[in-house]
C-alpha cells in the first residue's frame, strides 16, 4: 500500500476512517530509538529512574520507557548519533581536539551535569567512554550510561566522593586537549596556558574543600576562556 511522510510519521495513503470534515490515517513513528538490554533488573530500574527524573535536555539522551520482558529489562531512549569521546578511561589514548573545542565540549558536559544535579543525582562515572560526540561538534555532545548514578545526598554520607563529577569534568578537558591524562593530572596542567591551568587546577585540586562546589561555579569560570 502506498504511503506518505508527515514529519516523523509514515502514513498510509488510504484513510481508515473519515468524518464530515476530516480523514483518519494509519501511521507509524519513524524516529530512531536506542534500546539498552540489561539482565540486572534492579540496575535497569535505577537507571530508568535517573533518566526519567531529568526528562529531556540537549546534552542528555531522552528517556521513553522501561520494558520488563522475559526476565530482562529494556530501556528505550533517544538514539544519539556519534561516537564515544574515548574508548575507556582518561589514561587511554584519545583524539587531541585542541583548546577551544575542548573547552566548548567540557562546558556542554557541565551543562548536562548541571541539569542532572538539579534533578537530584550525580552521574558518578564521567569517563571518555560515557560521553558521545557527533561530527566532533561540541553542540552534539551526550552524556550516557546512568547505571551507577547516585542521589546527591550520597556524597554527604561519603565525603571522599565529594565533587566527583566536577573533578572528572576537569580531567575531561585535559584529556581533550592532550589526548590522555596521566596519573598525576596536576603535572598535566603544565602543558596548558596560565588562564586555563588556573581554572582546571581548582577542578583537580587535591584538597576537596578547595575544588569547585557546583557546576554553576565551574561553568562561570570556564566560559570567559572560550
Amino acid at each position: 500500500m502506498k504511503t506518505k511522510v508527515l514529519k516523523n510519521y509514515e502514513m498510509k495513503a488510504k484513510p481508515v476512517g473519515k468524518g464530515c470534515s476530516s480523514h483518519v490515517y494509519l501511521a507509524r513513528d519513524m524516529r530512531k530509538f536506542a534500546i539498552k538490554e540489561l539482565v540486572n533488573i534492579k540496575m535497569a530500574k535505577h537507571e530508568a529512574t535517573v533518566m526519567e527524573s531529568y526528562r529531556t535536555h540537549p546534552f542528555l539522551p531522552k528517556f521513553y520507557e522501561l520494558l520488563l520482558i522475559d526476565e530482562k529489562a529494556y530501556i528505550v531512549m533517544e538514539f544519539c548519533e556519534g561516537e564515544r569521546i574515548g574508548h575507556w578511561n582518561f589514561h587511554s589514548k584519545g583524539q587531541i581536539r585542541g583548546r577551544e573545542k575542548a573547552i566548548a565540549i567540557t562546558l556542554n558536559i557541565l551543562r548536562g551535569l548541571q541539569h542532572l544535579h538539579n534533578k537530584g543525582f550525580i552521574h558518578y562515572d564521567i569517563l571518555p567512554k560515557n560521553v558521545l560526540i557527533a561530527d566532533n561538534d561540541p553542540e552534539r555532545v551526550k552524556i550516557i550510561d546512568f547505571g551507577i548514578s547516585k542521589p546527591i545526598d550520597y556524597i554527604e554520607k561519603n565525603p571522599k566522593y565529594k565533587n566527583k563529577d566536577l573533578y572528572e569534568a576537569a580531567l575531561m578537558c585535559i584529556y581533550l586537549i592532550n589526548g590522555s591524562v596521566s596519573k598525576a593530572p596536576i603535572e598535566d596542567l603544565e602543558t596548558l596556558d596560565d588562564d586555563l591551568k588556573e581554572v582546571l587546577y581548582k577542578g583537580v585540586n587535591p584538597n576537596k574543600e578547595k575544588q569547585y562546589s557546583s557546576t554553576e561555579e565551574f561553568i562561570r569560570e570556564l566560559i570567559p576562556l572560550l
